[in-house]
């Protein structure tokens, strides 16, 4: 392959979509048949063209405050190994988060350096979750027969082995990219799939299970109602949000003799909240009784797991703040929440810098791109852990590349 050829636009366009449609399948993908590469296949793509884009034109890779913070983090956790006392798991997690917080994260700000390449990365997401929903739907059935005969034990998820949170989850970032499909019509008449395909992604997620993705997709959709502006979008995105909740209400009492909702979110199986809580006070109490150095470092990466198992495997407190400040102390967590603020600031600057010559379009894609950032924050605190809350970093580059206006060409 020349590098004419690597850095046509043909080429960079159909890499943007694929990496897109990966990001809402290899997880799935990956969990259900046990091929695990399909998950980091993104990064690896997009950072080995960034690796040859560099060395071929001379250019340094790029880094804003965003990518240093997450690298900092990283190094703080990697640190943190030598006296965690769950090294294997610390390593398994930390080996993980090298490519989404730091692979994939570097080479998507370095790679998709214009408009065009964010918004068929989106698209691909779109065109994923589309595909996902089909392949749900001829391997499990339609969403609403399998919710009518569910009952509380039961999880939707893709194959006897599949993870039912990396399903809602892609369920909900494919919804927040047909909200904007639909509002802002980017891909012409394939927009009109998204009317059916929300309550349809939205009834799957509800198969699913999972809360943290159900209350992280509804306040994300509010925040891309706000965020993109104008009564008519305002309008459409909360007249879904509307549906969303009629629909919910209207499943409910399917729900009702085997008490999910109640089991789900006030009991004490290991998928309710009441259990979520449990640990999150677990991790505070030992924060709490910790030396100093312990309050300042933490226990260690992946440490979280030894106090609730006494065991060196994987286990964390689902809250992506409150493990941090376990296992990397108030020093991480200061890191962390950098992290997390600075693609908010650098978009402020944006802004401030005359945001409104940017165009419509350009508003539509950061509006979207802070729905899927709330839905990985708010998602992340209540499900998984660092390794597994890979969208946090994902999002965050996608919206530091489009505060550089997202006009540099490649």
């Amino acid at each position: 392959m020349t590098w004419m050829r690597l850095s046509s636009d043909r080429y960079l366009s159909t890499t943007a979509v694929i990496v897109g449609l990966l990001l809402v399948l290899g997880p799935a993908l990956s969990a259900a048949f046990g091929v695990h590469f399909i998950r980091s296949a993104p990064a690896f793509l997009l950072f080995s063209y960034a690796v040859v884009y560099s060395v071929a034109t001379r250019r340094n890779i790029e880094l804003t405050s965003f990518h240093r913070a997450s690298l900092a983090l990283l190094l703080l956790l990697l640190v943190g190994l030598l006296h965690s006392r769950s090294p294997v798991h610390g390593a398994v997690k930390l080996l993980l988060m090298s490519f989404s917080w730091g692979l994939f994260s570097v080479a998507l700000f370095n790679v998709f350096r214009t408009q065009r390449l964010v918004h068929l990365f989106l698209v691909g997401i779109g065109v994923g979750g589309i595909a996902y929903v089909l392949i749900l739907w001829l391997s499990e059935g339609h969403p609403f027969g399998i919710l009518a005969s569910a009952n509380l034990f039961f999880r939707l998820s893709l194959g006897d082995t599949g993870n039912p949170i990396w399903l809602a989850r892609g369920m909900g970032v494919s919804i927040l990219v047909m909200i904007w499909y639909l509002t802002d019509r980017p891909v012409g008449k394939l927009s009109f799939l998204a009317i059916p395909a929300i309550p349809v992604m939205f009834a799957y997620m509800l198969a699913t299970g999972s809360k943290a993705p159900i209350v992280g997709v509804v306040l994300a959709a509010a925040v891309f109602a706000f965020a993109r502006g104008g009564t008519k979008t305002r309008v459409a995105t909360i007249a879904m949000l509307v549906l969303v909740i009629l629909v919910l209400s209207s499943v409910a009492p399917m729900f009702s003799e085997h008490d999910i909702i109640g089991g789900r979110i006030l009991g004490t199986g290991a998928a309710s909240l009441g259990r979520r809580m449990e640990s999150w006070e677990l991790a505070l109490d030992g924060f709490g009784r910790g030396s100093v150095l312990n309050m300042i470092f933490g226990y260690g990466t992946g440490a979280f797991s030894h106090l609730s198992r006494s065991a060196d495997v994987r286990d964390y407190p689902h809250n992506v703040l409150i493990e941090t400040l376990y296992e990397g102390g108030v020093v991480g967590l200061a890191l962390l929440v950098v992290v997390i603020v600075a693609p908010l600031v650098a978009l402020r600057r944006q802004f401030a810098g005359g945001a409104a010559e940017q165009g419509r379009a350009w508003r539509g894609l950061v509006a979207t791109a802070l729905a899927l950032y709330a839905f990985a924050v708010a998602n992340a605190q209540m499900s998984g852990d660092l390794s597994s809350n890979e969208l946090i970093p994902i999002s965050g580059a996608i919206l530091v590349t489009l505060a550089r206006g997202a006009n540099e060409r490649p």
